[in-house]
């Protein structure tokens, strides 16, 4: 942040709206989901600002799952191969258009009481930073003869001699060529000549892992018949609140997984979504823990890959 001339070091004034900041520490999973990286961000707390007045606008687009699944159609069909760019410390290129004061972070050595930070560029956790880094981007791309699509504006092209396509997912400038791409959103991609294959399996491992089913059976079906959905007991809502399990968070994480390699599963996913609300139970035991698990099972059970082939 330093050498990026991230901020200036000013004088506190009366007028400085100060805007907090805490560190973030969390791990990274590698692309096989078998190494594990510890990083520290310093993020703002974005929610103490106020609409209209630290900010204008803060919506900002990111790129659509059937978009990149249609150019994962197109490169297969047009037998085209997929790379992938991490840019470092995206939103730390972006620069501010308003006046953003922080408070001294710790760490700094910088007296708390008598300076404060002048942000020049966008810092992760404040409301506009999504935004600004998606108009930096947008200006650079469309200087170098790109075009952003209208049904998708995070989808830019540039047809020339060599036709590219650009799908700009991670809101959050070295860029770092990570060769064919091989992880992206939790999707596993295999490129061969004419042919795409996608797959979810350690986005399923880890999801197994996570709610203690790495040792589960696999079922040979995603829903069983015989058991209906009741609404909960205020006994039971306290049973499954006890167990620390967030029914909602399970579910959505497998509609992911439905939307991204495995349409198959859309029934049973909506079936179960219309009664998150309720928390609803069957007989017995919790119907919301067991339709999760057998979930989890169909989906461990299975081992086809979506694919993309070539025409």
């Amino acid at each position: 942040m330093v050498n990026l001339k991230f901020w200036e070091v000013t004088k506190l004034e009366d007028n400085h709206k100060l805007i907090g900041t805490t560190w973030v520490f969390k791990t990274k999973q590698n692309p096989l989901y078998d190494k594990k990286e510890y990083k520290a961000c310093l993020c703002t707390q974005g929610f103490t600002q106020l609409p209209g007045i630290d900010f204008k606008k803060n919506y900002a687009p990111t790129g659509r799952l059937n978009s990149l699944q249609t150019l994962f159609v197109f490169a297969a069909t047009n037998n085209l191969q997929f790379h992938q760019l991490d840019v470092k410390s995206a939103f730390l290129n972006a620069p501010l258009t308003e006046d953003v004061y922080l408070s001294i972070p710790q760490g700094l050595n910088i007296c708390q009481q008598s300076h404060c930070l002048n942000l020049r560029k966008a810092l992760y956790g404040l409301r506009q930073a999504p935004l600004a880094w998606y108009d930096f981007l947008k200006e650079w791309l469309t200087s170098v003869a790109f075009q952003f699509c209208i049904p998708d504006p995070c989808v830019f092209f540039r047809s020339n001699e060599l036709s590219t396509w650009i799908y700009l997912h991670v809101d959050n400038m070295g860029v770092f060529d990570l060769g064919e791409a091989s992880l992206m959103i939790g999707i596993k991609i295999t490129q061969d000549e004419g042919l795409i294959s996608l797959d979810q399996q350690h986005f399923m491992e880890s999801l197994l892992e996570q709610y203690g089913m790495m040792d589960c059976r696999p079922f040979p079906t995603p829903l069983v018949t015989i058991e209906h959905l009741l609404l909960a007991t205020s006994d039971e809502v306290t049973k499954l609140k006890s167990l620390k399990i967030n029914f909602r968070s399970a579910i959505g994480s497998i509609k992911y997984i439905s939307s991204s390699t495995r349409p198959d599963l859309s029934f049973e996913v909506s079936t179960l979504s219309n009664t998150l609300n309720d928390r609803a139970y069957g007989t017995g035991m919790p119907s919301c823990m067991y339709y999760t698990i057998l979930k989890a099972h169909r989906i461990w059970g299975s081992t086809t890959l979506q694919t993309f082939p070539k025409g």
